[in-house]
């Protein structure tokens, strides 16, 4: 077998930065304590650089051999070296805000060197309040992925590069009441020749009411449709299909703050997908998030979440997947200059075949399971004012109802960065 389709699920926080920081400034976004680049006034620029060890990059299943894929060696693992430079700026005036972040980094591996690539980032975000009730947040930017080891057929990389406008308006007739206004835009397009006719566009736009009470519980009924462009979504020579589709969704969300310092967050509603081109592909389906957290002491956080969504999935004989996610999180300030961090994440991923499919006719197999789970371990040192230490320690598996999908991995990252 010359070519194996790597359909890995390539789930490192490395390379699923936070929009808002990169690299080692993500750990600091997970354990919550201070991190480099924050919104005071003024401009921040920071150096930095990361290496990671990782076991299994192609994330294979046991005993497998690169070879299968394509390569000329056997060597399953791999480090990366990533240097990189943020520039974050911030300007406040009356009751505006302007927050700008600029970001690049270079990825080098030193076995694969085939996936190094050099990565930009860069965003900007102006909150605005005015006197009579009304607030609003608008942002847009773009932000770059590397793809290559999860839907990519073949040994070269791909970028994909995510283009975004997100914007948000409130009214507040009264101090107890809110009205609210959302709308994002997200386009996808990728590097590689082979993968443009995957390149998508999905936008949506929700209303939003709310009553809020003295102790900032709240409940909110929100209607969001969406439309997604995937023209060519599934790939066949033969017959290419055009997967656009709409959607909306209705859902009640509520916000519990008993004592002040714990915090309840749940969401549940309905959605209904419609595909114009093939609507023998159209369903419906329940969603819904909660999300819990504590705060034990002034030093200790506890948070778990729980989450079923429908997704979109990438292949031409399951035309989406229905997503379970469980998440439970420790996180504790051991001083002014460490903080600690302990996570844990399972998700399911249950996908659905579309019988009129004839694919799925010629080539009848059963629904597909898998179950991704992630341990991690991570600590943030602040030696000094200005320069930052990152090391998180990833357990990485997942098991399916596919033996040749499963695989396990173990991923080590160590970060310094310095701002001026």
């Amino acid at each position: 077998m010359g070519i194996l389709v790597v359909r890995v699920a390539f789930e490192r926080r490395f390379l699923r930065l936070a929009r808002r920081h990169l690299l080692g400034a993500a750990v600091a976004a997970v354990l919550g304590c201070p991190a480099l680049g924050q919104e005071a006034p003024g401009i921040d620029v920071t150096l930095g650089l990361s290496a990671q060890t990782d076991s299994n990059l192609l994330r294979l299943p046991d005993g497998v051999s690169p070879r299968v894929a394509g390569l000329d060696h056997d060597q399953r693992g791999d480090e990366l070296l990533v240097p990189f430079a943020l520039l974050d700026g911030a300007i406040i005036w009356s009751r505006q805000k302007l927050l700008l972040h600029a970001g690049a980094r270079r990825m080098y591996y030193h076995t694969y060197g085939n996936f190094d690539a050099h990565i930009t980032d860069y965003r900007g975000t102006w909150r605005w309040e005015s006197a009579e009730g009304w607030d609003g947040e608008l942002v847009g930017g773009r932000e770059q992925q590397v793809t290559s080891f999860e839907d990519f057929v073949g040994t070269q990389r791909n970028v994909l590069a995510i283009t975004s406008l997100n914007g948000r308006v409130n009214w507040r007739p009264r101090s107890d009441r809110r009205v609210s206004l959302l709308y994002d835009d997200f386009r996808g397009a990728n590097s590689q020749d082979a993968r443009r006719p995957n390149d998508y566009r999905v936008r949506s736009e929700r209303l939003e009411l709310a009553a809020t009470s003295a102790h900032g519980n709240e409940i909110a009924l929100g209607v969001r449709y969406t439309n997604g462009d995937y023209p060519n979504r599934i790939i066949l020579a033969l017959a290419p299909v055009d997967n656009s589709y709409h959607q909306t969704t209705v859902d009640l969300a509520f916000t519990y703050n008993p004592g002040g310092r714990t915090r309840l967050d749940a969401r549940g509603g309905y959605a209904w997908r419609r595909h114009d081109e093939v609507p023998e592909r159209n369903f419906n389906a329940r969603v819904g998030h909660f999300l819990a957290s504590w705060e034990a002491t002034s030093k200790l956080v506890l948070d778990a979440e729980a989450g079923r969504d429908v997704d979109a999935v990438d292949d031409f004989d399951r035309i989406f997947a229905v997503t379970t996610t469980s998440r439970a999180g420790l996180k504790f300030q051991a001083s002014s200059k460490i903080a600690l961090a302990a996570g844990w994440q399972r998700r399911k991923i249950d996908y659905r075949g579309d019988p009129a499919n004839f694919l799925s006719l010629l080539f009848p197999t059963a629904p597909r399971e898998d179950a991704l789970h992630d341990r991690t371990l991570s600590a943030i040192w602040v030696p000094a004012e200005r320069w930052q230490l990152d090391a998180s320690y990833q357990w990485l598996d997942r098991t399916s109802n596919r033996p040749e999908l499963q695989f396990r991995a173990r991923v080590l990252q160590l970060t310094s960065q310095y701002r001026w």
